[in-house]
C-alpha cells in the first residue's frame, strides 16, 4: 500500500494525473419540482384507491372526510412549526397536507358521480334511449365498430362526445348529466361543436374486465369520466336543435380543425390521408389497423403520437420566420405562444402537447418579465398544472416517461452546451 501511495504522488507531482477527479455536481431540488412530484404521488395514490374494489360500499364520505382532516391537521402542523421557527418541519407539514389533498381531489374525480348521470340508468346490455344534449368533440372515423355496442364488425363507423342534459321518460324530458360517447354506424358528417342534438339510440356501460390481462374498459370510463355508450344506426337518428352560437371557442377550433382535415384532403392522395392526418393533427383512429401493426412490429408507434418534439418543431419554424421579420423578442415569444396554443387545440387532449404548450407560455412568461427560461421550475408547474385538470394523468405510463424525459433532458442540457474557455 505504501509503495501504491508513493507511486501515485510521484505521477501527481509530474502533472500525468488530475489533482482531483471531475466530480458529478448534481443542483439541489427546486421547491416547485418538490411540490409536483408531492403532488403526482397523491394523485396516483388516489387514483389507485378509486379503482379498487377492496373498499367496502358506503366509505366514501369517511374516506373523503378523513382525507380532507388529515390535510386540515397537516396544514395546522404547518402554522404551528413556522409560528416556532423551524422552516424546514413546516415545509414538511405543507407538502404532506399537499400529497393529501391531491389524493382527495383524485379519488373524488375517479369515485364520484352525480346522482342525475345517465349512467346510472343504464347497464350492460344495450337498452333503447333518447336523450338531450350539446356536441363536445366532433365526429370521427373509426374503421372498426365495437361488439361491446351490440353490432357487427361491418365497416367504418363515427365516434363523437355528447354533454348530456336531458333523457327522454315515457313521454317526458327528464334532465341528466353527464357525458356519453356517441358511435354512428356511418361515416362522419359535419357536426360542429356546441351544437344542441337530440339522439335516438341504444345506450349501455362500459364493461369491466372479466379475465386477468384484459382491458378494463370501465376503469377506463371512469377515470375520462364519460360512463355511458350510445349506438346509433344512421344519421337519420340525429336530430339537430340548435347551431352553436357565432362567439363558441369551441366551434372556431372544430371549424379550424375541419379546414385543415379538408386541406390534407385536397392536397394528398386517398391512400396517404389517414396517415398524413396522425402525423399532422394526431387523428389515429381512421388508420387501418395492418398500418397500425406495421408500425407496432417496427418499434416506431411512437411517431404517430403528437408530442413534444412537434410542438418544438413548430416553434422552431415561428421563432425563425418572426425574427428574419425583426419583431421585437416580447412580441415574438407571445406570438409563438399564441401560435402554439391553438395548434394544441386543435390537436385536443394530448397529454405531451398541453405540457410543451404550457412550457412555451412558461418561457413567454419568463421573457416579458426578464427573469432566465428553462430549468425544472416550468416542468413542474406544467405537471401540476395538469394534475389538476386530470389527476388520472398521473397513473398513465405515458404520461410518466413523458416527463421524466423531458426533466432528464432539462438537467443534462446545460452538461452538453460548450462553455467559453477559461484562461
Amino acid at each position: 500500500m505504501v509503495v501504491i501511495r508513493r507511486m501515485g504522488a510521484w505521477l501527481r507531482s509530474r502533472s500525468l494525473l488530475p489533482l482531483s477527479p471531475p466530480r458529478l455536481v448534481i443542483p439541489p431540488l427546486p421547491a416547485l419540482a418538490a411540490v409536483a412530484i408531492v403532488i403526482a404521488v397523491g394523485a396516483a395514490a388516489g387514483t389507485a384507491l378509486a379503482a379498487s374494489r377492496a373498499l367496502p360500499a358506503g366509505c366514501e364520505p369517511w374516506l373523503g372526510g378523513g382525507l380532507l382532516g388529515g390535510a386540515a391537521l397537516a396544514v395546522a402542523g404547518s402554522l404551528v412549526t413556522r409560528f416556532r421557527s423551524s422552516h424546514k418541519g413546516a415545509w414538511r407539514w405543507l407538502l404532506l397536507a399537499l400529497a393529501l389533498a391531491a389524493c382527495t381531489w383524485a379519488w373524488w374525480s375517479g369515485r364520484l358521480f352525480p346522482a342525475d348521470d345517465l349512467a346510472w340508468s343504464l347497464g350492460e346490455t344495450p337498452r333503447p334511449v333518447a336523450v338531450a344534449g350539446r356536441v363536445v368533440r366532433g365526429p370521427e372515423q373509426r374503421l372498426m365498430q365495437l361488439d361491446r355496442l351490440g353490432g357487427s364488425n361491418r365497416g367504418p363507423c363515427s365516434e363523437w362526445l355528447l354533454e348530456l342534459s336531458q333523457a327522454r321518460h315515457h313521454e317526458r324530458w327528464l334532465p341528466v348529466s353527464g357525458r356519453a360517447r356517441v358511435f354512428v354506424d356511418d361515416l362522419p358528417k359535419a357536426l360542429p361543436v356546441g351544437t344542441a342534438v337530440r339522439v335516438y339510440g341504444r345506450g349501455l356501460r362500459p364493461t369491466p374486465a372479466l379475465n386477468p390481462g384484459e382491458y378494463d374498459f370501465a376503469d377506463r370510463a371512469r377515470r375520462d369520466r364519460i360512463l355511458s355508450l350510445i349506438r346509433v344506426r344512421d344519421w337519420s337518428a340525429i336530430v339537430v336543435q340548435a347551431s352553436p352560437p357565432w362567439w363558441s371557442v369551441g366551434a372556431a377550433i372544430d371549424r379550424l380543425r375541419a379546414a385543415a382535415t379538408a386541406q390534407l384532403r385536397e392536397s394528398r392522395p386517398v391512400s396517404e390521408r389517414p396517415l398524413a392526418k396522425a402525423l399532422l393533427l394526431g387523428s389515429r383512429r381512421a388508420l387501418p389497423p395492418d398500418s397500425l401493426e406495421r408500425f407496432a412490429a417496427t418499434g416506431t408507434s411512437h411517431l404517430l403520437a403528437i408530442s413534444g418534439l412537434h410542438v418544438g418543431m413548430l416553434v422552431a419554424a415561428v421563432l425563425a420566420v418572426l425574427r428574419w421579420l425583426s419583431v421585437t423578442r416580447r412580441v415574438i415569444w407571445l406570438m409563438v405562444a399564441v401560435v402554439v396554443t391553438v395548434y394544441a387545440a386543435v390537436i385536443g387532449d394530448a397529454v405531451p402537447v398541453w405540457r410543451a404548450t404550457l412550457l412555451v407560455w412558461a418561457a413567454c412568461l419568463a421573457v416579458w418579465q426578464g427573469r432566465r427560461t428553462g430549468g425544472l421550475r416550468p416542468l413542474a408547474l406544467a405537471a401540476i398544472v395538469l394534475l389538476v385538470w386530470c389527476p388520472a394523468a398521473s397513473v398513465a405510463v405515458g404520461t410518466q416517461l413523458s416527463f421524466l424525459a423531458t426533466a432528464v433532458l432539462l438537467v443534462v442540457a446545460p452538461w452538453l452546451v460548450p462553455q467559453p474557455a477559461v484562461d
